[in-house]
Order: structure tokens, then C-alpha cells, then sequence
């Protein structure tokens, strides 16, 4: 069916925002940055503006265009090769890497990967399809391939178009419910959503990491799983001097740090995994301090064992006041997957729960 409006201005002409739509963004903060599109988002195609937000996290860039009538939210839809809101054109030009959040009808779980973007399109794909999720090229006629296409709008010409299905969509709520009120809430999203964003934002790191040494003319640059490098986002979520994504690939820093943030969490915290953490703040109630500090050693090691089996807990020391209620927890972390005599080089992580993180070598 023909779009409504051939273009933003006409769009604006006869809606009212606040009313009809609403329009949310963040600009890049460097060059090499990476932007993410929800052109479709709101009612139209949900939860495009939800997964578009969660990826750029809380510093990246980012544009939605959200439709938000009770009824009639289709007519607010512009295909993305005549997209051409302002703000949105302004902010991916000023962008090198473009991510291009869309949804499409269908009652199998899959998404369409496109855009002129190959290299970054490639690594998408592999990285979805390594974690579980079902894709294919889209058809020629939604191919993302057109220059007018705002997914090519950024500095390179080039950028990558989503399209997921109805049912993979749907999946990734509780109820398969994508009315408005349910994908606002975090609490409704299931694993599959956490899922699906990281498998992106994995490959994103990659694609837009510098290019390395060729083998031979032509050779691609090297990803993650062609050369067995570790590639962690940065914990907590961050941005490097040049605007892209923080990451981390040493290994035994990256076990440091996901042990960090698990010690530092408490059960209850993380959405979807009401499990995940240390209840340090239990400890406050035990008797005397060294059953407090007999049960938290008990807890993490516990903790640990469930959620980071890669890793080797070779000391738990805690400090406790009672008077401040705060807990501090010294964590010796080694990896699970080096010799024994590697553990003497251990990273300690300490964590005082409902204060500072700090981490230093031993």
C-alpha cells in the first residue's frame, strides 16, 4: 500500500506532534561515530524504537520517529528512501556507521539484512545467526540499497537496514504483546530481545574497530570469530576517545569486569534475570561479623559458579559496617581456562555495594 505523506514536510503539515507522533534523539559525539535509526518507530513498527534505543545505549547516537495515535498509526509511515526528516538527515550524515531499525509482517521468526553497508550487513548477520536467530537477504524490491535510503545517508554512503519479522518481534515480549504500553516497559522484555541487541552490537564492534593487516589483496579485515580475539563491550557500557564503542580484549580483564558487575548487583536488579547477583545487603542481618563474612564468601563463590563458570574465584575477602551499611568486597579472579600457575596473577576486583567500583592488578 502507498505511504500516505511522500515526505516528512507533508507529514508535518497535517499532524500535530505530541498528538500524532513523537520524535526523540541524541546527536554523534565524534567522528567513526555509529547511529541508530527507528524511522518506523512507536506504533508503527514495534519495538524498533526500544531495540534502536537499547543498542546505542546511554551515550550513542540516535533517532525515532514514533507514531503514537490510539488508531491509525500507518498512515504515519514514510519508506525509508523518502525518510527525510530534517533532524534525522542532519544526524546520520554527521554519522559513519548506520544501523536502520525496521519490522515487517510474518509469522516465523527472521530478519532481513540489508543496506549498501556489506561488511557491516556480513558481520550482523553472522553474529545473529551465531547466537540463534534465523536471517536472510531481504528481497530485492526492500533491499535498503537505494542512495536515497536514509540507512545510506552517513558519511560512508553505506549502512545497514534490519527488518525483523512480526514473530520474531513478538518473541521478544511477554505475551508476544507490542502494544504501546507493553514495549515501554522493560520488565516485559524477554531474554530474546537482550539476546538479539548484543548479538548486533557484538558485530557493530567489529565492524567498526580499524582495519588490520591483509593476507593478499582484497582480504577482509579480521573479525572476532575468525581470529578467536575476545571482543567484550566495556562494563559499564561506554564510549572510547573516538566516539565508537568502548571495548575490552584482553581476557582476563574482560572476566575481571563480569565479575565486577555481577558482585555489584544485587537479585532483583536485572530485567528478564531476576536471579543474577550477590545479595550483599543480607549479610547486614547476619549475627556476628564472622558469620556475615562466612556467608558472603559462600555467596559469591555461589554466584560466580552459576553465572561465570569461566571464571575462578581464588580469594573472597569482605569488609563489613554495620554502622554504615555498606559492604566492600575484595574478589581474586582468575580464568578457568589457564594453568593453574596463571592464578598467581590474578586481578582482584573490589566492590563496595552502594559505593564506588574500583578494580587494581595484584
Amino acid at each position: 500500500m502507498p505511504d500516505t505523506y511522500p515526505n516528512f514536510a507533508a507529514l508535518a503539515a497535517a499532524n500535530t506532534p505530541g498528538v500524532d507522533y513523537e520524535i526523540a534523539s541524541r546527536p554523534t559525539s565524534g567522528p567513526g561515530q555509529l547511529i541508530h535509526l527507528a524511522i518506523h518507530g512507536g506504533a508503527i513498527e514495534p519495538p524498533t524504537t526500544q531495540l534502536a534505543q537499547y543498542c546505542a545505549g546511554t551515550g550513542g547516537a540516535f533517532y525515532t520517529f514514533s507514531a503514537v495515535r490510539t488508531s491509525g498509526n500507518s498512515e504515519l509511515h514514510i519508506t525509508a528512501a523518502n525518510f527525510d526528516a530534517p533532524t534525522a538527515l542532519a544526524l546520520t550524515a554527521a554519522s559513519s556507521f548506520t544501523v536502520s531499525w525496521h519490522g515487517r509482517a510474518g509469522a516465523s521468526p527472521l530478519t532481513y539484512v540489508g543496506g549498501l553497508d556489506t561488511y557491516s550487513a556480513a558481520l550482523v548477520r553472522q553474529e545473529l545467526e551465531a547466537a540463534g536467530f534465523r536471517c536472510e537477504a531481504p528481497p530485492a524490491s526492500s533491499a535498503g540499497t537505494e542512495p536515497s535510503n536514509i540507512a545510506n545517508h552517513n558519511a560512508r554512503g553505506a549502512g545497514v537496514e534490519l527488518s525483523l519479522s512480526t514473530a520474531l518481534r513478538q518473541a521478544m515480549y511477554l505475551d508476544a504483546d507490542l502494544s504501546l504500553t507493553s514495549v515501554a516497559q522493560p520488565a516485559r522484555r524477554t531474554q530474546t530481545f537482550y539476546a538479539y541487541a548484543q548479538a548486533v552490537v557484538t558485530a557493530l564492534v567489529v565492524a567498526m574497530a580499524p582495519a588490520g593487516p591483509t593476507v593478499g589483496p582484497g582480504a577482509p579485515r579480521p573479525t572476532a570469530r575468525r581470529t578467536g580475539q575476545p571482543v567484550q563491550m566495556a562494563i559499564p557500557f561506554a564510549l572510547a576517545a573516538d566516539g565508537s564503542l568502548a571495548v575490552v580484549q584482553d581476557p582476563a580483564k574482560a572476566t575481571s569486569d563480569r565479575v565486577r558487575a555481577l558482585v555489584g548487583t544485587l537479585p532483583g536488579q536485572r530485567p528478564m534475570r531476576a536471579t543474577y547477583g550477590v545479595p550483599t545487603s543480607e549479610v547486614l542481618f547476619a549475627p556476628d561479623p564472622e558469620v556475615a563474612s562466612a556467608e558472603l564468601q559462600l555467596m559469591v563463590r555461589d554466584a560466580v559458579t552459576e553465572f561465570e563458570p569461566s571464571a575462578v574465584i581464588t580469594t573472597v575477602t569482605p569488609t563489613i559496617d554495620f554502622g554504615l551499611g555498606l559492604v566492600t568486597v575484595d574478589v581474586g579472579v582468575g580464568r578457568a581456562d589457564v594453568p593453574s600457575a596463571e592464578l598467581d596473577r590474578y586481578q582482584t576486583v573490589s566492590v563496595a555495594v552502594g559505593g564506588e567500583v574500583a578494580v587494581t592488578v595484584s
